[in-house]
């Protein structure tokens, strides 16, 4: 258990170094106020995503150290974004699309509830 939570934390802090260095260069060329870093940011690490998918798709058995480095520790550290995306292309690629849907609409609903609600917690409390 310690040399997988080594794996993912030592390529987790690589995926964070890149979220890092392509946000900033982002949004240094193309300052804007839309988030245009954590767009990049997101659509890199769903490409990403979608290679990893391809390449474990067709190179089986792929190395469980190489695909906790990947798409745990890596992607995991660039973007949780990623993550969902391939888990939504996974239910459509596996013909469920309502599930797709509702994981659509799951995942940004609760997101957007939880900011609000972590957020009027800390005004309430100041």
């Amino acid at each position: 258990m310690w040399r997988e939570c080594l794996i993912v934390g030592g390529f987790g802090g690589a995926g964070a170094i890149v979220r890092f260095v392509l946000s900033t260069w982002v949004n240094t060329r193309f300052p804007t106020q839309l988030g245009g870093g954590t767009l990049a940011v997101n659509v890199a690490g769903c490409l990403l995503g979608g290679v990893i998918l391809a390449l474990l798709e067709t190179h089986r058995p792929i190395n469980d150290s190489l695909r906790l480095a990947l798409m745990i520790g890596f992607l995991g550290g660039l973007t949780t974004f990623s993550a969902f995306g391939c888990e939504v292309f996974q239910l459509i690629h596996d013909q469920r699309p309502m599930a797709a849907a509702g994981l659509t609409v799951a995942n940004v609903l609760l997101g957007l509830v939880a900011v609000s609600v972590g957020f009027l917690l800390v005004r309430w409390a100041s």
